[in-house]
Formats: C-alpha cells, structure tokens, sequence
C-alpha cells in the first residue's frame, strides 16, 4: 500500500506527464490547474483533507492548513540553495506567489504558466511540469510525517504470512472468502449481524429484501435464487 506522500507525488507527477492538463490561473481541474490548486488537489486525493477540513483555497492559506493535517516546517533543516536534506514529498512552498513538490533525484514537479497558451490543456509541454530543483524563493518546507519509508516506491504489497492474504488494503476475492470464513451460517430462523450482511449483498445483486437481519421465507428463497445462478 502506497503512503499518502506517494499518492500525492505521484498524482503530481502523472498530472505533469499528461499534457491534456496544463495551467490556468484559479484553475481548480479537472482539466487546467495553478500551482496551488494543482497540490491541494493533489493532497486532497491523497486523504490529507487541506481544503475539506482546513479550508485551503490557495498559496497564501496553505502553509496553516498543511500544519493542521500534521506536516512539520522542516525549513531550518534544510539547505534551499543546494537541496540538501530534502525528501521526496516535501512540499515547497512561497506563501506569497508559488508552490512546488520536491520528487527526489534534485526535481520538482510544479503548475508554473501558461506559457501564453489560452487553450485547455499544454500546448507546450511545459505548463506543468517536472524540472530540476531551484530555489523560487522558497520561504519554507512542509513535510509529512508518516511511518512509512520516504523513498518505498515499490508496487510489491507484503503477504501476510498467518492469512495468505496481501496486506493492501483491498478487500478482493480472497479477502472476501476469508472475512466469509469468520461469519456464522445464515439459515432460516437466523437473526443476526451476519443475515443482514447477506441481504445486503444478495440486494446488490438484484434481491429486494429488507436488510434487517432476520432470515426469513423470503431471504431463503433468494439465497436459493444466488445458489441456482439466477443473481
């Protein structure tokens, strides 16, 4: 599972590498972004709730709501001439006019201009973009404290070696099969946690039932329906 550092970074990254995306000033997407909505975006996609929780709207609020979701100011650390002690996901940010992620291996990913193009999208290429580090100025250095390693990149999800299953956070085939595993069998005369479980499920699959944990006639016959194939 990737961190919410990857997640934001990332989508900074693809949104650079998609040229149907390019800059517009106040741009909010889904197509055109500024540099400040592009990260908040960003963020917000990520689960760091900035703008739903903190109310950033642009460069000169950002700083606040990103201290209120729990990033350090990590400036004083931190050489802006030469990049030194900078991480991936670090967000560079000019309260006053610009905002930047800093993406490792000396880039940064940025919304900067319209290059003079009118037209959705970037017609140039460069409306957003990936380009080495340079000191805008920036006036600080927000970072995200999480657990999870900076720089683990890696698609490959750990597989738990008591369940079987891939710890990744979805719950697939197999995760389903296991949670069914620890449910109680649902019968007629059932009146359980476990048969509302199912008649919501059997609903999803075209039943009609109320989903109110009694396992009555009705729930029978469609558990019967599924059991033939006809859900």
């Amino acid at each position: 599972m990737k961190s919410k550092i990857e997640q934001y970074t990332e989508w900074m990254e693809n949104l650079a590498n998609d040229d149907s995306h390019g800059y517009q000033w106040g741009g909010w997407g889904p197509q055109d972004y500024d540099c400040g909505h592009a990260v908040i975006t960003a963020l917000e996609k990520s689960g760091i709730p900035v703008k739903s929780r903190y109310g950033a709207s642009y460069t000169g609020n950002l700083k606040q709501a990103l201290l209120s979701c729990g990033f350090k100011d990590v400036t004083s650390g931190v050489n802006l001439t030469t990049e030194t002690g900078l991480k991936r996901g670090d967000i560079l940010l000019n309260e006053a006019n610009h905002v930047a992620v800093y993406i490792g291996n000396g880039k940064i990913v940025h919304a900067r201009s319209s290059e003079g193009n009118t037209q959705p999208g970037d017609q140039s290429g460069n409306e957003i973009r990936i380009q080495p580090y340079f000191n805008y100025p920036w006036d600080c250095v927000l970072r995200y404290p999480e657990t999870l390693d900076y720089d683990d990149t890696s698609d490959a999800d750990p597989v738990n070696e008591k369940t079987g299953l891939v710890v990744d956070g979805e719950c697939g085939p197999e995760t389903w099969a296991a949670l069914c595993k620890k449910m109680p069998i649902v019968k007629k005369g059932s009146r359980n946690w476990a048969a509302t479980a199912l008649q919501a499920m059997l609903n999803y699959l075209g039943a009609d039932l109320d989903a109110d944990g009694d396992c009555g006639p009705l729930t029978v016959k469609e558990i019967k329906e599924f059991q033939k194939g006809r859900l």
